[in-house]
């Protein structure tokens, strides 16, 4: 998951993956994550980044489980 702190008002934000749009208190940024894709909004000088998105392999394999899960298979995917 994304996770961001705001330099303005020091409000840190987490992505959830359910395409929540999460923002600060003061509005200068917010986060706006879900399975398939995620935004970081804002200036660059106006958020921090805490801790980046996992690794693309663990991405793909995030995609994988929610594409398995819409069709209805709970199969284990190993990497």
């Amino acid at each position: 998951m994304a996770k961001i702190k705001c330099n303005h008002c020091g409000d840190i934000l987490e992505g959830d993956k359910k395409g929540t749009y999460i923002s600060c208190s003061c509005g200068k940024c917010a986060i706006d994550e879900t399975p398939y894709y995620f935004r970081l909004i804002g200036n660059f000088e106006d958020y921090e980044v805490i801790e980046p998105k996992e690794t693309k392999e663990e991405f793909e394999n995030d995609i994988r489980k929610s594409e398995q899960k819409e069709n209805g298979e709970n199969k284990e995917i190993k990497s």
